[in-house]
């Protein structure tokens, strides 16, 4: 039916990312878009298609300014609705003696399309009756503005909302509708590795897109691209959230991305390429989420006996800290996590404790309760970070043993995911590619916190939680961005660290006790990798 630039519009290969929102039948969409994807080709199509296929169907365009108004309904509606095959809209729906202006458009079936501007107040949109609404470029229309334009709907019995635009801060319109959305994103599969991934600037090089998993990198065809498939992290939600980028546009060469992710300031990078908000950093966790995430019935336990996971195997994380000392906090708190796995496959967090003061600073007092905590909960494998607790490792690890005791250092580059150091009985891990894969594993939904609980542990967990930010930062090749994860100082990150310690435990166990030892052989001169990736993956 349509034409675009002279050719007819059809899905050329690699546009099937499209298909689900001009195909099916969805009430509420969302398109969080970087800059030229053909959000407004998208829109375009979808509004005449309601002139042609839904007779007496009233259609509201909206866009902040009016220039943008115009420029649309010019430049994208009114030359699909003239260069038709066979010129058939015109000569079937348009009349010389109907309404066809910027602003208000009459074809022969009834059909009507309305276009206004709206960027503070939507007066302008009062009164009109109207069954589909499309609002461009939302994020610069206020969001108060919003019930004024949703009013136009009231009577309409068969009703469709369409948002588009790019992102700008976290606390823009756009984002706020997307925090509410199904957020998915289109998800490929490396036919190399397998590595189902989402592309990102790490997918870029200069002549090709790569995979991700840094253990492959291998070219990413065209017929990969297209063949991907939407995963909707809230499949339950009413508003479809989609996020399209730009290295899913077919035409988009990968050169033309590299050069954008060289040269455009960060901020520019995150919103017009990857369809991302930002503004000083990224924020993994939001307190809404925290709230999602929590389990309001269960209640914080004491012991594991009597419980229903009794028979299950539990992990203790441990994060060292300094506490207040003299009225000021230290370097964090020292936070002793333990989790496992319920009947549902979700990490359970059953108990928690942070060491603030007082007698909680006492050495001997964390590591008495660290005893008491293990033997409480009868955990499998204990996992305590490096940092400022290395005298008291030493300690427990006289008591356990490698096979349910190990350290574990974030470093900042290696080869591998992970490495162990039989002779300090030493995990080294990726810090961002640990953090990010235990970031993606919460906002999966796997992760569970209690409810209930005597001691403030709850708010600590949401405090801590949220306090991280994500940014991405130059490489150490300075070539290209590399994320990375951060905390304000004022606000810390420790019951985040040692849930991440008490889950990656339950990594190196998951199927059976972890044998640091099982590669033979090893003098700590060589990483046994192999034999943690046995046990963890």
């Amino acid at each position: 039916m349509y034409q675009l630039n002279g050719q007819a519009l059809r899905f050329t290969q690699g546009r099937n990312y499209l298909k689900p929102i001009h195909n099916a039948e969805i009430e509420e969409i969302l398109m969080m878009t970087g800059r030229q994807v053909e959000k407004s080709t998208t829109e375009s199509i979808k509004i005449a298609n309601n002139v042609l296929l839904r007779s007496f169907s009233r259609s509201l365009y909206v866009a902040p300014m009016n220039e943008q108004v115009k420029t649309f309904s010019r430049s994208r509606l009114d030359k699909l609705f003239r260069y038709s095959q066979d010129d058939i809209i015109r000569k079937r729906y348009m009349s010389a003696d109907l309404v066809n202006q910027v602003f208000h458009k009459e074809f022969t079936n009834g059909a009507e399309i309305y276009l206004r501007n709206c960027f503070e107040e939507a007066d302008n949109i009062r009164g009109l009756s109207i069954d589909d609404i499309f609002i461009d470029e939302i994020q610069d229309i206020v969001v108060d503005a919003l019930p004024v334009i949703m009013e136009t709907q009231t009577r309409s019995k068969n009703k469709h909302r369409i948002y588009t635009g790019t992102p700008k801060t976290f606390s823009n319109t756009i984002q706020q509708q997307w925090d509410k959305s199904s957020q998915a994103d289109w998800v490929i599969r490396c036919l190399a590795c397998g590595k189902h991934q989402v592309m990102g600037v790490d997918s870029v090089q200069p002549h090709a897109y790569v995979c991700r998993n840094p253990r492959c990198k291998k070219p990413i065809p065209d017929i990969v691209r297209a063949m991907g498939r939407w995963e909707h992290r809230h499949p339950n939600r009413k508003l479809k959230g989609f996020r399209i980028t730009q290295m899913m546009v077919p035409d988009i060469a990968p050169n033309e991305i590299y050069d954008k992710i060289e040269n455009y300031p960060l901020i520019r990078l995150k919103n017009e390429v990857l369809g991302e908000s930002y503004e000083k950093a990224d924020k993994p966790f939001t307190k809404s989420f925290m709230l999602e995430i929590t389990d309001t019935a269960f209640s914080m336990l004491t012991r594991v006996t009597n419980t229903a996971f009794a028979n299950t195997p539990t992990f203790l994380g441990v994060d060292w800290g300094e506490g207040e000392k003299n009225g000021e906090a230290g370097t964090g708190y020292t936070i002793m996590v333990v989790g496992a796995y319920n009947a549902e496959g979700k990490f359970q967090i059953l108990y928690s404790k942070r060491f603030e003061k007082g007698k909680d600073l006492d050495p001997d007092y964390q590591i008495n309760q660290l005893y008491r905590i293990a033997d409480a909960f009868r955990c499998k494998f204990i996992v305590a970070d490096y940092g400022a607790g290395v005298k008291e490792n030493k300690r427990i690890f006289k008591r356990f043993g490698a096979t349910r005791f190990a350290q574990c250092q974030y470093v900042g580059q290696q080869k591998v995911k992970v490495n162990y150091n039989p002779l300090e009985f030493k995990f080294l891990i990726e810090r961002s590619d640990w953090m990010t894969d235990f970031i993606d594993f919460c906002n999966d939904g796997n992760l569970r916190l209690f409810g209930k609980d005597d001691e403030g542990m709850l708010d600590v967990f949401y405090d801590n939680f949220t306090a991280i930010y994500s940014e991405y930062r130059k490489a150490s090749n300075g070539l290209a961005e590399r994320l990375f994860y951060g905390h304000d100082i004022t606000q810390p990150d420790d019951a985040f660290h040692a849930t991440l310690y008490a889950w990656f435990a339950s990594k190196m166990y998951r199927n059976g006790a972890f044998v640091p030892k099982a590669a033979g052989g090893n003098k700590g001169k060589e990483s046994i990798f192999k034999s943690v990736k046995a046990n963890a993956y």
